[in-house]
């Protein structure tokens, strides 16, 4: 119920969203940064945590391309379809964010596709396990999951 509240809040309140959910994009970048230079010790490619960051920085600076459209954002998310729109807009973004950090690790580790790929996947496992592990501890995000769906479902239009 935390989380909800402060999803809300933050939804009612653009400035403390845009300021929070900007620390939040760091301290996952700073993080993903230290797995990756964990990562890199067994190839022949060797990382950084400067790099890391460096590859994770310029992997988000096509998120620039958003900020024109967050600007009018808000007033047309009382438009049905325009939401599903941005769904697809940010998960096309997000895609192309993925691809772009999955080159760099295959250029900085020295590594073919499927092996940049498995490092990522693998950060995406650690990273989903702690969090799940961190949020059912404290706030039983399983049992929410079901609130959570039922909320999201009819306000998407599905």
């Amino acid at each position: 119920m935390v989380v909800i509240t402060l999803v809300v809040y933050l939804a009612w309140n653009p400035l403390h969203g845009i300021i929070g959910l900007t620390l939040l994009h760091l301290g996952l970048m700073l993080i993903v940064a230290v797995m990756l230079r964990v990562l890199s010790i067994p190839f022949k490619g060797r990382m950084s945590f400067k790099q890391a960051l460096s590859l994770l920085a310029w992997g988000a600076t096509h998120f620039l391309l958003i900020i024109p459209i967050g600007l009018i954002n808000y007033s047309l998310l009382g438009y049905g379809s325009y939401r599903i729109f941005a769904l697809i807009l940010l998960s096309m973004f997000s895609f192309w964010y993925l691809l772009r950090v999955v080159t760099m690790i295959r250029i900085s580790y020295k590594v073919g596709i499927a092996g940049s790929w498995i490092i990522v996947i693998l950060v995406f496992i650690v990273l989903a396990t702690v969090k799940i592990l961190f949020y059912e501890s404290g706030y039983s995000i399983l049992e929410n999951l079901d609130h959570l769906t039922s909320v999201l479902v009819p306000w998407m239009g599905v």
